[in-house]
C-alpha cells in the first residue's frame, strides 16, 4: 500500500514540473491551418536532417509554430532545445518570455527577459519589455536601474524620447 502514495506523489510532481501548457491559438482559419502544416513539415525536416544547422532551423520553426497554435508547452520545449545550442538566441529567449508572461508565470518571464537583456542591453524593445515586467512584478527600482543602464549605451543616449516615456511609465507606476 505504500507504493500507491509514492506513485501519486511522483505523478503529481511530474505533472507540476512539465511544461504542458496549452492556450487558445493566436490565429484562426487559414493562418492556423498554415501553422499546423508548418509543424508537420518541420517535424519531417527535423527527423530527416543530416546537418545540425538544418535540425536547428527545424527546431526554431517547431517552437514558433507551436506557439502560434497555442501549444505553449511544446513550443517552450523546442525553444529550450534551441537554447542548448545557442544560449543567446533572440527569438527563443523572447518568445519563451512572452509565453510565460501570457501564462501569468511572471518569475519565468522575467528570468528569460533578463537573459535577453544580458545580451541585447542596447535593444529598446528588450529594455521596454523588462521594464514592464518589473513594473508588473511591482519592482519599479529594478525598472529604473534597467533604464539607467540603457541610457548609458549609445542607443540609449540617442533615444531620449523612449527613455523619457519609460521614466514616465515608472513614475506613474510609483504613484499608483
Amino acid at each position: 500500500m505504500k507504493i500507491l502514495p509514492s506513485l501519486i506523489i511522483t505523478i503529481l510532481l511530474f505533472t507540476a514540473c512539465s511544461t504542458n501548457y496549452k492556450v487558445e491559438p493566436e490565429v484562426t482559419g487559414d493562418l492556423l491551418t498554415q501553422a499546423q502544416e508548418k509543424i508537420t513539415t518541420a517535424k519531417e525536416e527535423y527527423s530527416t536532417a543530416e546537418d545540425d544547422s538544418l535540425k536547428f532551423e527545424a527546431t526554431l520553426a517547431l517552437g514558433f509554430n507551436n506557439m502560434i497554435v497555442g501549444e505553449y508547452g511544446k513550443s517552450i520545449d523546442y525553444y529550450e532545445e534551441v537554447l542548448e545550442q545557442d544560449p543567446t538566441n533572440f527569438p527563443a529567449l523572447n518568445n519563451i518570455a512572452v509565453m510565460y508572461d501570457k501564462l501569468g508565470k511572471l518569475d519565468k518571464a522575467i528570468k528569460y527577459t533578463e537573459e535577453l537583456y544580458k545580451n541585447y542591453s542596447d535593444n529598446s524593445q528588450v529594455v521596454s519589455d523588462l521594464v514592464n515586467l518589473y513594473l508588473k512584478d511591482n519592482h519599479p527600482d529594478y525598472a529604473t536601474t534597467t533604464l539607467d543602464q540603457y541610457q548609458q549605451t549609445d542607443k540609449g543616449k540617442a533615444n531620449t524620447d523612449f527613455v523619457n516615456a519609460q521614466r514616465e511609465l515608472i513614475e506613474n507606476h510609483k504613484q499608483n
